[in-house]
């Protein structure tokens, strides 16, 4: 009896390709993605970020006892702004289907972007991010790993995948399509879902983001995958690359200066108007003009006045005056905890 050749469809061999190219690929061509409605404009302009949306999510969140470390607004001598920016998730096919284990999990986009009017699925776009100015300045692991990028985006780091609208549900079995976990392959969907997993593997759409130091001999096994997975990968990796540090941001407990900055940077003009006619009047008063001075004087008698050593003189609850790191100095700037260092 003769064999019988079994021949690959072309789309089961790209996806074989696909697999050997990009699932432990170190850097892949965007970090981030986003996938919003079609009918909102592209992400390149900031929007605010204290939508009613955002707000309840993140109400929702505190309730089960998580902090989201993302914050939407910032608050400055009792005057709140709302922070400008868009939320993101790292570029993987994870992304869309967050779970490795249940191939019923969703991802944790707003219902009004999964479900439109008369109860039917609403037509989007993904977006993918690339250029080291644009990683996201703040992260966290919610119920999955997501980020803001703050500011406006130039349009040229910022491109989208599909070449029409696509639907949540079917993006989702699309991306779980290209996890090597999920026991079916793009081949096997329909028409419509093999065209998006196609535009997203020949986008470089990793399946997974893994840890760059290992790998496991079974991609297929759900267990030692997820054991590898690093969801952050590219935004950790770029840490010193931004305008606003992400390690301050995660790990400060007061990050005030970074706070402040964000405030500056990222909001209204009439915003940035109000800060600086408020800083010019505040700091013009006889009291901060000798404070300065006073620092300024001690500065100079230590020899390290202009020496540009991340080094601020800053006051002690005994009223003396010590050296000590800016970025410690700066975070006691709270009223209900008190400016002066404890010695």
């Amino acid at each position: 009896m003769k064999p019988v050749m079994v021949k690959k469809s072309p789309l089961r061999q790209e996806y074989l390709d696909y697999l050997d190219d990009v699932m432990y690929n170190p850097h892949p061509g965007f970090h981030s993605m986003r996938v919003q409605p079609t009918d909102f404009n592209t992400p390149t302009e900031a929007r605010e970020l204290t939508t009613p949306t955002n707000i309840n999510f993140k109400e929702e969140l505190e309730k089960f006892g998580m902090n989201t470390n993302l914050p939407l607004s910032i608050t400055e001598m009792g005057h709140t702004e709302p922070l400008m920016g868009r939320h993101v998730y790292p570029f993987q096919a994870f992304s869309m289907t967050p779970n490795m284990f249940n191939s019923g999990a969703e991802a944790d986009l707003p219902r009004s972007y999964k479900i439109g009017r008369q109860n039917r699925p609403r037509n989007l776009q993904m977006y993918a991010f690339e250029g080291k100015d644009t990683t996201p300045q703040r992260f966290a692991n919610n119920f999955q790993t997501e980020g803001i990028i703050y500011g406006d985006v130039d349009e040229s780091n910022i491109m989208p995948v599909f070449n029409k609208p696509v639907q949540y549900p079917d993006l989702r079995v699309a991306a779980r399509s290209l996890l090597p976990t999920s026991g079916f392959t793009p081949d096997q969907l329909s028409q419509k879902q093999q065209s998006i997993a196609r535009q997203m593997m020949r986008v470089g759409l990793p399946p997974v983001l893994t840890s760059e130091q290992e790998m496991v001999p079974d991609i297929t096994d759900s267990y030692a995958l997820d054991a590898i997975r690093d969801d952050a990968r590219q935004w950790s990796q770029n840490q010193q690359r931004l305008n606003i540090p992400t390690e301050d941001l995660l790990y400060a407990s007061e990050p005030m200066e970074i706070a402040f900055q964000l405030l500056k940077e990222r909001v209204s003009p009439e915003a940035k108007r109000h800060k600086l006619e408020y800083d010019k009047k505040y700091e013009s008063t006889p009291e901060r003009v000798k404070y300065r001075e006073d620092l300024n004087r001690e500065r100079r008698r230590r020899g390290i006045y202009g020496s540009h050593d991340h080094k601020d003189i800053s006051h002690t609850e005994g009223g003396k005056l010590t050296l000590e790191g800016e970025h410690e100095n700066r975070a006691r700037h709270f009223k209900d905890k008190g400016t002066l260092r404890e010695l």
